[in-house]
């Protein structure tokens, strides 16, 4: 995976997002906080530098302004070492100022250090200004190391950089369209949807894949089965079968479709995985009862979780639980949880990111075929 993106000396900049608060002055000892992580980071254990970085993540979000001021300052000192600026400079995108953008920008174009330059581009992507939008895509646009800029972008669910990402499509490397397209989320369904025609295999695929396994897209069922088909690659029809499995939670309207494939279909094995989907209809209705019988709804106790498993990207809280307390009405509020897992950047997240899908999928599946009472609904 691309050196910039998974660096364990850059850990630091991938740190969670966190919700911010009303500016208030800084504290004092936010410059000898920085300085301790600065000078206690190699040698102090994981949990001692994230909890002393959230400490810092907090106390610059609270300040906001006010903290962009005295970093600045901190910045403009000369000759300071490299990793030193490196920390300033990822510190200073969590005040949210978009005062700060034309710093930042200066110091991408300036610095001789990737370091520093990485830093700079990290924290435009953290204030999400539309001039930090701007210089982000245009950046893109003239880098080879094109997917560590388009993962910045997707985390800011940037639209306009989509074009940009035909050529994440184009490769086979999948692992950066979970990426990509699960951080950008469903502003991405439109674009997806008009690439399951394109002439080449692996950016059908890909979007095949982006739409059906990651991001779990309603709307993409009815594109897809015609899509299938006029489908010539038998992996591709393959990957729409096993893809609808997974978007289409009415059952009969599922059972419906795979019994014309299994009928019509030539290629021996496509035919045998539609009547194996037909025959194992029963299951997800299995499925879905032994969700609901675990439910226990319970909106306190789902805020409880689900604050913890956000804040902590995944690392805290119970994933299942959540489920436990969750109905159909959260859903949007799970995508936006799955994307919050993904800014881990590393791929044992994409384990977090599909439990948080089963749920959607459960919970889908529970109210499409009427296995679930009205509290399930969201109802009283």
């Amino acid at each position: 995976m691309n050196r910039f993106v998974f660096s364990i000396t850059l850990l630091v900049f991938f740190t969670n997002f966190c919700s911010s608060v009303g500016a208030t002055e800084p504290n004092e000892n936010l410059i000898s906080m920085i300085d301790k992580y600065i000078a206690t980071e190699s040698s102090a254990s994981s949990k001692e530098n994230m909890e002393l970085m959230q400490s810092i993540i907090d106390q610059v979000e609270k300040s906001g302004s006010a903290a962009a001021s005295m970093l600045i300052q901190k910045i403009d000192e000369p000759n300071k070492a490299e990793k030193t600026l490196a920390i300033y400079v990822w510190a200073i995108g969590y005040t949210k100022d978009p005062i700060v953008a034309d710093k930042l920008i200066q110091l991408h174009k300036t610095s001789k250090s990737e370091m520093v330059k990485w830093s700079s581009l990290r924290s435009l992507a953290i204030i999400k200004t539309p001039k930090a939008e701007k210089y982000l895509l245009s950046v893109v646009k003239t880098t080879p190391d094109r997917f560590s800029i388009l993962n910045l972008l997707a985390e800011m669910q940037y639209e306009k950089a989509l074009p940009e990402t035909h050529s994440i499509l184009k490769n086979s490397q999948y692992w950066q369209t979970i990426f990509i397209f699960g951080k950008m989320g469903d502003v991405s369904i439109p674009y997806l949807l008009n690439q399951i025609n394109d002439p080449n295999g692996n950016v059908r695929g890909n979007s095949m894949y982006a739409l059906g396994y990651t991001l779990l897209a309603l709307k993409a069922a009815e594109p897809v089965k015609k899509r299938y088909w006029v489908e010539k690659d038998a992996d591709i029809k393959r990957l729409i079968l096993s893809s609808l499995e997974r978007i289409m939670p009415n059952l009969a309207d599922m059972e419906k479709f795979f019994k014309q494939v299994a009928e019509k279909e030539k290629d021996l094995g496509l035919k045998r995985f539609a009547q194996e989907t037909v025959d194992g209809i029963g299951r997800y209705q299995q499925m879905a009862d032994e969700f609901k019988a675990k439910k226990k709804i319970d909106p306190q106790s789902f805020e409880k979780e689900y604050a913890a498993i956000f804040k902590s990207a995944g690392h805290e809280g119970d994933i299942e639980k959540l489920g436990e307390y969750s109905t159909i009405k959260d859903e949007g509020r799970l995508k936006k949880l799955r994307e919050q897992i993904l800014t881990r950047n590393s791929d044992e997240s994409f384990y977090d990111y599909d439990k948080v899908n089963t749920i959607i999928i459960l919970n889908r599946l529970a109210v499409q075929n009427n296995s679930v009472p009205d509290i399930q609904k969201g109802k009283p």
